[in-house]
């Protein structure tokens, strides 16, 4: 190993013909950096790769650039309260938890980040916005308390984990058009302190969400939101356990794409239906803590026909049956499922050819 001291006056040390690995910082360090390519004493450049496993530890840094850099040691930034913004264009891979309780931390750019790693930005308090345009996954507890995110776009994600934006308080608006699997929790809130969530893909409506792609959504994602229309595509194939459960607000209006929708016990499984359960869509009162009657209404398009649509079902739990109602006098509909004394626990609505 030979370290050199280049132009900048940091320490390097080469890792290839034409590549250094950042060792050590100068001692008088100013707090915004960019780190590019340096030379050494015989004017030779080199492009800044790496970076020593605690190098940028602790560091004072609050606007840092490493434009070449290809990977960043675990823990690097994890706790540091100083850093603002953060450009790694050349990144391609994070290790978990990588920037977790940066509470400074308010702007990010990763354009090439093929996956959110798990645990990366929670605690980032004033992060408000976050682009991951090559991003298929988003990790559990990801974005976990970032209370001050807004807007999230991460239009190639196919999975979003486990609390992957759970306690975001200020979320406003996502995309995610192409999103096949929703976990557990994953833009769930606490009781009393539901987010802003209006928008999902851009519907352009008011507190409406449409996920062109989703098959399944995990137990209680999005819980105690502030959402009053949910539109799901005929990919659809599950809803999990107080899915939608919401703090008292309007009833919402549900609708499902080309295909008759199962409502049974939720962890039922079955290729050829939809399965949920009666409380995915529940109410509460926050007075008394008790499920509220008038819950939702649960819509179909056949076919994406809009002169087809038919309302299934009022969802409330004290109907002896759902009310069946349909604008098509050809489409039929049959209870296979119910339970008695007065009360639904679930139920199915099956489509009859």
């Amino acid at each position: 190993m030979v370290w050199f001291k280049a132009s900048d006056d940091c320490l390097y040390d080469r890792n290839g013909e034409d590549t250094v690995t950042l060792m050590r910082l100068m001692m008088d360090h100013p707090t915004t950096l960019v780190f590019d390519t340096v030379s050494d004493d015989e004017g030779t450049p080199y492009k800044i790769t790496l970076i020593n496993d605690r190098v940028l530890l602790d560091s004072a840094i609050q606007n840092l650039t490493l434009t070449n850099v290809i990977n960043i040691p675990g823990g690097t930034f994890s706790g540091n309260t100083a850093l603002q913004y953060i450009s790694l264009p050349s990144i391609t891979y994070l290790h978990p938890g990588i920037f977790s309780g940066c509470t400074s931390l308010s702007e990010v750019s990763i354009p090439n980040l093929l996956a959110v790693p798990d645990d990366a930005f929670n605690m980032c308090g004033l992060l408000q916005t976050i682009s991951f345009p090559n991003a298929t996954t988003v990790g559990n507890s990801s974005f976990d308390r970032c209370s001050s995110l807004r807007i999230v776009s991460l239009p190639n994600a196919m999975t979003v984990g486990i609390q992957s934006f759970y306690r975001c308080l200020s979320l406003t608006s996502v995309s995610l058009p192409n999103v096949t699997n929703i976990g557990e929790l994953a833009f769930a809130t606490d009781a009393g302190a539901s987010n802003q969530l209006h928008t999902i893909n851009g519907t352009g409506t008011t507190n409406n969400v449409y996920i062109p792609k989703i098959r399944t959504i995990g137990f209680a994602a999005f819980l105690f939101n502030t959402l009053v229309s949910v539109h799901f595509p005929p990919s659809i194939m599950e809803i999990g356990h107080v899915a939608f459960l919401k703090i008292e607000s309007t009833p919402m209006d549900v609708f499902f794409y080309g295909q008759i929708p199962d409502i049974a016990i939720g962890d039922m499984k079955n290729r050829d239906n939809i399965f949920f359960d009666g409380c995915c869509f529940y109410r509460i009162n926050p007075a008394t803590g008790l499920l509220i009657n008038d819950i939702a209404t649960i819509h179909y398009y056949n076919e994406y026909q809009s002169s087809r649509l038919g309302i299934l079902a009022k969802t409330s739990i004290l109907m002896d049956r759902p009310t069946i109602r349909s604008t098509s006098t050809t489409t039929l509909f049959q209870n296979t499922m119910y339970s008695g004394s007065g009360t639904i626990r679930n139920y199915r609505i099956k489509y009859k050819r």
